[in-house]
């Protein structure tokens, strides 16, 4: 392993080479001294992942294979029980890390700090792209003056649940977050997996925002955020992400059962997402902060995203106000789509032309250097200090 490692990069993967290629070679051209990358793969056809794997010839790379049928919770939790790292970093097989990851995990390091949240780049592959006509390449941040803020999980956590748990905003999690791994430790000796929910993002994130108790924010993005036409976030951009529990390769089988009888049993993250934060809440004994969760909301978004769950969302027997709440949030809903545009960032770069995810890491790294990470700590903490003195 890593000499002094600080930071692992856990990357789980499963018959998805095409994207782990590029992930790993972009990895291999960046400067991650005092990392290790560990690659958990439940692949049927594992020798050609390996072999690829060891053609890198990368010191850091270290390659595990399980044959087992897995869910993707099940090849998560095998990934971070082989990291080392003082902190981790879970990614996607279709994304890249930026060498600012071990510049945080020191940083993080050197203050005690549980959990980081940050950007990320955007990157479509091609086919996504040819699935999806008129995408962007890539998306990247410029101009970087890092700043650093701290996060209030409990506040945050709360809020979320009040707006049904739709997105994962700036909840800490170590998937496509950095979290210390005594913190992930302390979930897995309480719950038994670092990922407690069916789906392994939401479920540790609910798990960091309830434990972690110094949580910050700053905005370098860390990481590139890919998407594949076949994985999960590709498959939402594509309207694919949705359908039936059952048989989902993704999932346990036991899924059902532990599932919230209120939110529809449907395969679309509306559903997924608010399931994996009870689940998470039942897990570590905060089951009462349950009731703070928005069914309406949650009814809304999946007839929205998922109208063939009809079936499904009027099974979950809601009390006539939360089928009002539904009424009133899609009606809300659609009227954004029409009214609301969205702002242009100037801080934000987006190319069309086709380039690879190793360009793309070097564009974003080129963006990064300098934004002074180390720096924004020492303020964020400083001034901390001085309001107590």
């Amino acid at each position: 392993m890593a000499e002094n490692c600080i930071l692992s990069i856990v990357i789980p993967t499963r018959n998805r080479l095409k994207y782990l290629r590029g992930c790993l070679r972009a990895i291999a051209r960046t400067d991650l001294d005092g990392a290790e990358v560990i690659i958990q793969d439940n692949s049927e056809n594992h020798e050609e992942v390996r072999h690829f794997v060891e053609s890198l010839s990368s010191p850091c790379f270290h390659y595990y294979y399980d044959g087992r049928k897995l869910s993707q919770t099940e090849n998560s939790d095998l990934a971070v029980s082989h990291a080392t790292g003082k902190y981790v970093l879970y990614v996607g097989d279709d994304d890249a890390v930026c060498g600012t990851a071990v510049t945080l995990a020191r940083a993080m390091d050197c203050f005690g700090v549980e959990a980081c949240v940050f950007p990320a780049a955007i990157y479509n592959w091609p086919d996504l792209i040819a699935a999806v006509p008129g995408s962007f390449t890539l998306k990247y941040c410029g101009n970087i003056s890092c700043t650093a803020i701290r996060v209030d999980t409990q506040e945050l956590l709360a809020r979320c649940l009040r707006e049904g748990m739709q997105n994962i905003t700036d909840l800490p999690r170590v998937y496509h977050g950095m979290v210390r791994r005594s913190l992930l430790n302390k979930i897995r000796e309480r719950t038994g997996s670092f990922f407690p929910g069916p789906s392994p993002d939401m479920a540790n994130a609910v798990s960091c925002a309830l434990l972690a108790e110094n949580c910050v924010k700053i905005n370098v993005p860390i990481m590139i955020d890919g998407f594949g036409k076949s994985s999960a976030g590709g498959m939402g951009r594509r309207k694919l992400h949705r359908g039936s529990l059952k048989g989902n390769f993704q999932l346990r089988d036991d899924v059902e059962e532990n599932w919230d009888p209120k939110i529809p049993k449907r395969w679309v993250q509306s559903a997924i997402y608010p399931a994996s934060a009870v689940t998470a809440l039942k897990a570590l004994g905060e089951e009462k902060m349950s009731a703070e969760l928005d069914y309406g909301v949650i009814a809304a978004e999946t007839l929205l995203h998922d109208p063939a769950g009809f079936r499904e969302i009027f099974a979950c027997g809601l009390s006539p106000s939360a089928y009002g709440k539904m009424i009133f949030h899609m009606t809300k809903r659609t009227a954004q789509r029409f009214l609301v545009r969205r702002k242009p960032d100037p801080d934000r770069k987006i190319l069309y032309d086709r380039i690879r995810i190793e360009r793309a890491a070097e564009l974003q790294n080129a963006e990064n250097r300098g934004a002074g990470i180390q720096e924004a700590f020492d303020r964020l903490f400083s001034v901390s200090e001085a309001d107590f003195t």
